[in-house]
């Protein structure tokens, strides 16, 4: 699609889109957009190059010049947006082809442990600045170049429960483009029946790990686990931590003295190997119950870095560590681990995963009877409410219109949206507010809320900006975690934080694009005053909120993250699949499918059980008659 806007130059130029794209991202250059596709190739093959053979081409004059790409946007709320960068002037005075390479290699690495997977970029476009002509190829073939000798850990001998099989197959032919291939290429687990118990430790099909003092509070949830037919149990994080010297997956990379930031650091290389082990006996599902004060995490890097370089913003609680492993986090040997070029780290997961920040008992009992609810009988009996979606959108989201763009991949729900206005900076913003948006979610249930907001956590403090954030001089508005912890410049407000929601019986799930809502280090228990983050306050903090949050770490990356939110919203929505509603598997493939950002792979994350799936339908009540023989 074809669209002319103003820059902030005041320039006007053509905004190029495509459905289900993401978009070039040098810094200056013709922003086109980007196909981001997967291919099974055979076992420890690499992939060292991609070429394309043959293509058909259609071309097309345009009267404004395409839009040069610009600088990511965080959305935390102390950020100001980045200054426009104009068109780099050595291109568009050129009438060299833009791009110079229409194909290459984004990432390759192993799903399930054995299934070789590349990931590649194709621009199904080339532009001529000068004459301001557009090609556009219709088709495109194109060769991989494959050599024996890919650096990442296979695991090819590892067992699986048989009912579970099916759902690994379902992902790898969605993640891929030739399925034709998988039977050839792809190395089959060992199927079981039930998970051996013969080492120190035990293993189960769902493992949660978490601190003794915690094992009381999951009773309901296991039995109500074991109902539907899964094998799972609890493991202590101080068995593991006696058991385990450290991450030695890869002998000579080994992750054992660790540079401490964070109580529980030293046991995070000794947890990934645990889970390491109950995925090769069988394990598929793992909930990590904790902050830091009682579970590690693992700081993943988001740039190649040295000791100079390091910051905060750039080294994020990544999850997805305790999740994949095939990468070797620590390639380069140094004390940062997981940097996209130094080292070798995997974004196909072997395991889905979810972690709970809770710090007492009541916690987990809070956010077990919302799982509880929203699985079995959510809304007692009302189900309407489930496939309805809230979404908030403010500031250069609005601008973006990011909103609009997710619900296209959102088309079993209901939509409901609220704006700063008719623009997203209005000369005087009125709202929303926070107090107006607890109003709405008390006086209507929705079944999935979205925010597209800056956001934070920090100081005392955690939640959104709904309006105004360094965008006019006017009052700032916000959502809180907590009804007595407010933003310093946001205005004071009543009844404007989570722990005013009423919907008891009707909890649901926020998918949220804003930054830092979920840290780990900044909770109820560590470094933030006694005071909850956003993610933290909606699953555990009472009976109202919700059963699952999916949010962010550190910061978010505009537009990176909308585009991530359409491709989550396809995977739930697709007719044709049955296991990619489950909250851990949609989270996680979302991040590898038709989507690569190194950045959000580590910092967005699930905040409840991977196991729960989503409601897209409404249900409906049928009966069953059992008779004993």
């Amino acid at each position: 699609m074809l669209a002319s806007k103003q820059g902030e130059d005041r320039n006007v130029y053509t905004h190029l889109s495509m459905y289900g794209s993401m978009f070039t991202d040098e810094i200056g250059s013709p922003k086109l957009p980007v196909y981001v596709l997967n291919f099974i190739v055979p076992p420890e093959a690499k992939v060292v190059s991609a070429t394309i053979t043959n293509m058909t081409t259609e071309s097309y004059p345009l009267e404004y010049p395409i839009f040069p790409a610009q600088e990511p946007a965080s959305c935390g709320l102390d950020c100001d947006p980045p200054a426009f960068v104009s068109p780099n002037s050595t291109i568009y005075s050129s009438n060299a082809p833009w791009p110079q390479e229409n194909i290459n290699i984004e990432h390759q690495g192993y799903f399930d442990g054995a299934n070789n997977i590349v990931q590649i970029k194709i621009v199904p476009f080339q532009y001529l600045p000068l004459s301001n002509e557009l090609t556009f190829y219709t088709s495109v073939t194109f060769e991989l170049l494959i050599e024996q000798g890919f650096d990442n850990g296979i695991i090819s001998q590892r067992k699986r429960i048989a009912k579970n099989q099916p759902m690994y197959e379902e992902v790898l032919s969605k993640l891929v483009r030739n399925p034709e291939d998988i039977l050839q290429y792809s190395t089959q687990p060992t199927i079981i029946e039930q998970i051996a118990q013969n080492g120190s430790l035990p293993y189960y099909e769902y493992v949660i790990i978490t601190k003794p003092d915690f094992f009381p509070a999951f009773d309901d949830f296991i039995e109500w686990k074991k109902q539907k037919g899964i094998d799972i149990g609890l493991v202590s994080i101080d068995d593991i931590a006696n058991q385990y010297n450290g991450d030695e997956i890869f002998p000579g990379f080994k992750i054992i003295n660790e540079p401490y930031w964070s109580p529980n650091q030293a046991n995070a290389g000794k947890l990934r190997h645990y889970l390491h082990d109950a995925y090769i006996e069988g394990a598929n599902w793992v909930l990590l119950a904790g902050d830091v004060t009682v579970l590690p995490a693992r700081l993943g890097t988001s740039v190649n870095t040295n000791a100079d370089t390091i910051n905060w913003k750039i080294t994020l609680e990544a999850d997805n560590y305790f999740a994949d492993f095939t990468g070797n986090w620590n390639f380069d040997g140094d004390d940062y681990f997981g940097e996209p070029n130094h080292d070798i780290p995997d974004y196909f997961q072997e395991v889905f995963l979810g972690r709970l920040i809770c710090s007492s008992q009541e916690d987990i009992t809070n956010w077990v009877t919302k799982v509880i609810k929203y699985e079995q009988n959510p809304g007692n009996g009302d189900f309407s409410y489930l496939t309805k979606t809230f979404m908030t959108q403010a500031d250069n989201f609005q601008d973006d219109q990011q909103a609009q763009e997710v619900i296209k991949h959102l088309p079993g729900f209901t939509h409901e949206i609220w704006e700063e206005g008719d623009s997203y900076s209005p000369p005087n913003t009125v709202g929303p507010k926070g107090a107006d948006i607890i109003a709405e979610l008390n006086r209507t249930n929705y079944g999935l809320m979205a925010t597209f907001n800056h956001g934070g956590s920090g100081g005392g403090n955690s939640g959104i900006a709904t309006a105004n954030l360094n965008i006019t001089s006017g009052p700032q508005y916000k959502l809180d975690a907590e009804e007595d912890r407010d933003w310093p410049s946001a205005v004071h407000e009543e009844n404007d934080g989570l722990d005013n929601l009423l919907n008891y019986d009707h909890p649901f799930i926020i998918y949220s694009l804003s930054c830092v809502q979920n840290p780990y280090h900044l909770t109820k228990a560590i470094g933030n005053d006694s005071a909850r983050n956003f993610g933290e306050s909606f699953t555990v903090n009472s009976l109202s909120g919700g059963a699952a949050f999916l949010g962010t770490t550190r910061e978010a990356l505009v537009p990176y993250t909308y585009q991530m939110f359409s491709s989550f919203g396809d995977l739930i929505s697709d007719p044709g699949m049955y296991y990619t509603t489950h909250l851990g598997i949609a989270e996680a493939t979302s991040k590898i499918w038709g989507f690569y950002n190194h950045y959000l792979a580590y910092s967005h994350t699930l905040i409840g059980c991977p196991e729960t799936r989503i409601w897209t339908e409404t249900p409906v009540y049928f009966q069953a008659e059992v008779s004993k023989t």
